[in-house]
């Protein structure tokens, strides 16, 4: 017997609000500022992760128990889909300066 599975949506959209390092507190210091900025900005990252994997999965759920599922053509997403999944998790180096981009861990 299967059981269904309910799966809240969230939204990414308001990840980001959660630090506003630019909002400053006069009673921080410039470590805990400096922090708070890398933390800004590994939110964004991870938004930005989570927002492809969403486009990703949104192009596959029409193609769930049907042949097209298992075509070459939607490899590509489900490649992309694990690889954006992989940097939410874990984060990415930028292939242009070499830099980390930071994820979740």
């Amino acid at each position: 017997m299967k059981r269904a599975v309910r799966v809240s949506r969230m939204n990414y959209r308001s990840i980001s609000h959660v630090s506003d390092p630019a909002a400053g507190n006069p009673g921080i210091t410039p470590t805990q500022r400096t922090f708070a900025i890398q933390v800004d900005q590994a939110i964004k990252n991870v938004e930005g992760w989570l927002l492809n994997v969403h486009k990703d999965a949104q192009q596959l759920v029409p193609l769930f128990n049907r042949p097209a599922l298992i075509q070459p053509s939607t490899l590509d997403i489900l490649d992309d889909l694990a690889n954006q999944a992989l940097y939410t998790f874990a984060g990415k180096i930028d292939p242009i300066n070499g830099n980390v981009q930071e994820g979740v861990v």
